[in-house]
């Protein structure tokens, strides 16, 4: 019982250091950076495209703005980072308005939520490893919007996005398709990359009959046409900036010094986790290989020295390396042989020197304690 007490302890002490890992970042990022688009402008539409046909937190900051308590408490941060630092400027890179600081609860809410989401993968997935997931969602947020020094701007439905994108993902990830058309049909007014879930459902052949993905492929491509053309109709006279990207990056990979920006796309682990790629489940390779086609988008349309082009590949980036560095993992510890189960010098062994011994855990399942990739 008391070692009971302790492991949930030891959980839920691990869970608020997530929690508050994931809203530093999220203050990072607002705090740091700066917004590119203009938010009245964005909030009126008539800000430049693609940016302005993502729509879907217009509404929120519609209502923020309406808010005298929202006023109040912007105007509360602004005098209060002055008043206690002596500064004349904001501690922000730009000041504080309602329309910020909607935006920057909406980017915390979603990343806590994505931090939920990825814990609840790892204790399904992976229940000594639990942590791992949530930690790689939050270092891979942090190096992609937060530690950066070039192209330090936010986007507000960047967040969001990433969460729902994520969702759908892992839905895809875990064949728990119930809630993909929903979350799918949300993301696409937050940003137009949606589409790339539509190939990543291919990967759910092998599993579902050929029928049953098709259909729902289908009707993702269907759903994502009636939300997107009425939008992108509605703002056809706005000044675009979509266009090919291809010789600008090329021209940024002839400067050595933006090398590390370029690499911290995805947290560093970009490269990785295709080297890695051996030791994903079957269904997780054809996932990541049918990513392939959408990176080549991403490539030839986003600024690769603007890491943040890539973060609807947070959450499940952070899944696959996480399944990747688990299935290692078991190899180091033993796996149990086939049609039976393995006795294991796991961590809190007695003569394991890293963790406190736990009574009456010394033979356990392999596939029982650790997980499996081969889901």
């Amino acid at each position: 019982m008391a070692a009971a007490f302790q492991r949930n302890l030891s959980n839920m002490a691990i869970l608020l250091l997530l929690a508050l890992a994931a809203v530093h970042c999220v203050q990072s990022t607002f705090y740091g950076n700066v917004s590119y688009i203009s938010l009245e402008g964005y909030v009126a539409g008539t800000d430049h495209q693609p940016y302005q046909g993502r729509i879907g937190m217009i509404p929120v900051m519609s209502l923020a703005s309406r808010s005298k308590a929202m006023e109040r408490v912007a105007a509360f941060l602004n005098t209060r980072e002055r008043g206690e630092l002596g500064r004349v400027e904001s501690v922000c890179a730009e000041p504080m308005t309602v329309r910020k600081l909607a935006c920057l609860q909406v980017g915390c809410i979603c990343t806590l939520a994505a931090v939920a989401l990825a814990s609840l993968y790892g204790w399904r997935r992976m229940p000594i490893l639990w942590w791992l997931p949530p930690s790689l969602t939050i270092a891979i947020l942090y190096a992609s919007c937060a530690a950066r020094y070039l192209q330090a701007l936010w986007f507000p439905y960047d967040l969001p996005h990433m969460f729902l994108f994520g969702a759908c993902c892992a839905c895809i990830l875990t064949r728990r398709c119930g809630a993909l058309i929903p979350l799918f049909a949300l993301d696409v007014f937050f940003r137009e990359t949606s589409l790339y879930l539509i190939p990543l459902c291919l990967s759910l052949a092998p599993r579902m009959s050929r029928r049953r993905v098709t259909m729902l492929c289908a009707t993702m491509f269907a759903l994502w046409l009636v939300i997107h053309l009425p939008i992108a109709y509605h703002y056809r006279h706005n000044v675009s900036e979509t266009g090919n990207r291809i010789r600008a990056n090329l021209r940024s990979l002839e400067m050595p010094l933006y090398w590390p920006q370029i690499a911290s796309m995805l947290g560093f682990l970009l490269l990785p986790v295709w080297m890695g790629r051996r030791h994903l489940s079957q269904h997780s390779r054809t996932f990541l290989l049918w990513s392939l086609p959408c990176f080549a988008v991403t490539a030839f349309y986003g600024l690769w020295i603007e890491s943040r082009v890539a973060i609807e590949w947070t959450i499940p980036f952070a899944l696959l390396a996480a399944e990747e560095l688990n299935s290692r993992f078991q190899r180091q510890v033993g796996m149990a042989p086939a049609g039976g189960s393995a006795v294991m010098r796991m961590p809190g062994h007695p003569r394991d020197p890293v963790m406190p011994y736990l009574p009456g855990r010394e033979k356990i399942s392999a596939g029982a304690a650790i997980g499996t990739t081969a889901h």
